[in-house]
């Protein structure tokens, strides 16, 4: 696992068909520090830069830490590529957006993550979560989770565009993440 493992995607076999989202990057520092950033207002804010033509927006809704000692983030996204004509009819011709509903555990070093969509709420099931782990001197940044689209024919077609864009976001992302962890970003 500590050698740099990159993205991936893999159809689940089971019932539910879903695709797994694993993707992994060693960032070279401590997974406090990496875990620091990601809770950094301006860091997140950042993020709207580099988001590429998968999203069109991302905005940082609200976060707030809990008496517990968690801390809750929504973003609001907007997708930025076009779905076929079948899909978007699913959700009435509508902007497809959705919200990020992120929750951080300190102790664990963890973020869960699940997807509401604006529109369509029962057309998509996603969650999974984020995770920072030692590595040498540095730490694996995990995202996984899940994404299933309930959307006849197309639906398997959308869930791997939805991965694939998602795994080139998270390797931006992680450069972005390094950069900025050393001084170069921000």
């Amino acid at each position: 696992m500590c050698g740099g493992r990159r993205g991936a995607a893999r159809r689940r076999v089971g019932i539910l068909g879903a695709m797994d989202l694993d993707v992994a990057h060693v960032i070279p520092a401590p997974p406090e520090a990496v875990a620091e950033v990601t809770l950094d207002p301006a860091y997140q804010r950042s993020l709207e830069a580099i988001s590429s033509n998968f999203l069109s927006r991302r905005d940082v809704i609200d976060q707030q830490q809990r008496d517990d000692g968690t801390v809750v983030r929504e973003i609001r996204c907007v997708l930025g590529i076009d779905l076929p004509g079948a899909a978007r009819r699913f959700i009435g011709g509508r902007e497809p957006s959705w919200r990020e509903e992120w929750t951080y555990h300190p102790d664990a070093l963890r973020w869960d993550w699940r997807i509401r969509p604006d529109v369509g709420a029962r057309l998509l099931d996603a969650a999974g979560e984020m995770t920072f782990e030692a590595c040498g001197e540095g730490t694996v940044r995990a995202v996984r989770g899940h994404i299933r689209f309930n959307v006849p024919i197309y639906g398997g077609r959308v869930e791997e565009l939805v991965v694939r864009e998602l795994s080139r976001s998270y390797e931006k992302e992680a450069e972005h993440l390094t950069r900025w962890l050393n001084g170069q970003a921000g």
